[in-house]
């Protein structure tokens, strides 16, 4: 007897698409933020809820708590250190509980630094952890934890041969 996987609803599956649309979403506006435009800083804190946090220790050294860090962050002090960026989320892995809904992503994102824009860009891999909440007008984040994954080649040994 093989086992059948389970059909997905179509309300599971609306709920779903209108999750990846909102990181999709974020990873826009995080982009278009490195302009130092606070008007779309301001954009990307709607995504969230009022008390929402927001944990970038292992990358940025500091948890942000509520729409007003994100629009301080994101409109001012990170396009104050990157001159650009771009973001890619793969392989969601969506939990769905009624009115809340837990994903892991992966990512996949580059970046310049504002001190030299030319250089080739940063990549930084990891995964979020984000928490989501239903709310009258849709699905709003309520909270995310970035995991850095990024490995660094490690350098070669003085004796290693090639072949």
């Amino acid at each position: 007897m093989t086992a059948q996987a389970p059909v997905a609803s179509s309300s599971w599956l609306h709920d779903v698409e209108q999750l990846r649309q909102l990181k999709a979403r974020y990873g826009d506006l995080v982009d278009r933020c490195m302009n130092g435009d606070r008007d779309t800083a301001v954009r990307l804190s709607m995504l969230f809820t009022e008390d929402c946090v927001l944990d970038f220790t292992q990358i940025f050294g500091r948890v942000f708590r509520g729409r007003a860090d994100i629009v301080d962050f994101f409109g001012t002090t990170l396009p104050g250190l990157r001159a650009w960026t771009w973001h890619s989320f793969t392989n969601p892995i969506v939990e769905i509980d009624g009115d809340r809904a837990e994903v892991q992503w992966y990512l996949y994102a580059m970046s310049t630094p504002r001190s030299s824009p030319r250089d080739t860009p940063n990549t930084v891999y990891g995964r979020y952890h984000d928490h989501y909440v239903r709310s009258g007008t849709g699905w709003l984040q309520s909270g995310l934890t970035f995991l850095n994954e990024t490995r660094t080649a490690a350098p070669r040994d003085q004796g290693e041969m090639d072949g």
